[in-house]
């Protein structure tokens, strides 16, 4: 049986979330969980305040749990290599994929009759991606 929990825990823990604050909350949640079972099983035979002691080990499980998953959270915009056709070098011989030339216009807020149009940027393709050898 114990087998079984540490393998859920390990494929929940491996699993990848999108933000800080998911990471943050699905650690609270693990370690909760953990903390809850964990003090349900001090002093089970019977010398002990039972509840009390579940409480306490989701309060501190959780706590951990959230602040491990805080610190573990693999975030893209600190700097890791991204897998982009623009740092992508390629192999000898093999074409070389240029970026396309854009332009960027921003167009202030206007209003068209009963139409409130806000601010947005415009993008138009001065020159399309293309393929150099």
């Amino acid at each position: 049986m114990t087998k079984y929990t540490w393998l859920f825990f390990a494929l929940v823990l491996s699993t990848g979330c999108a933000t800080v604050k998911k990471s943050a909350l699905l650690g609270g949640a693990i370690g909760a969980a953990g903390g809850a079972t964990s003090g349900g099983l001090v002093h089970a035979d019977g010398g002990g305040d039972r509840a009390k002691n579940m409480l306490i080990g989701t309060a501190v499980g959780s706590l951990l749990g959230a602040g491990i998953g805080y610190l573990l959270h693999d975030d893209d915009r600190t700097g890791g290599s991204s897998k982009t056709i623009s740092n992508y070098s390629g192999l000898e011989g093999e074409p070389k994929l240029l970026p396309a030339q854009v332009d960027t216009l921003f167009v202030d807020d206007q209003v068209h009759g009963n139409t409130y149009v806000p601010g947005h940027f415009q993008y138009s393709i001065k020159k399309p991606a293309s393929w150099k050898k």
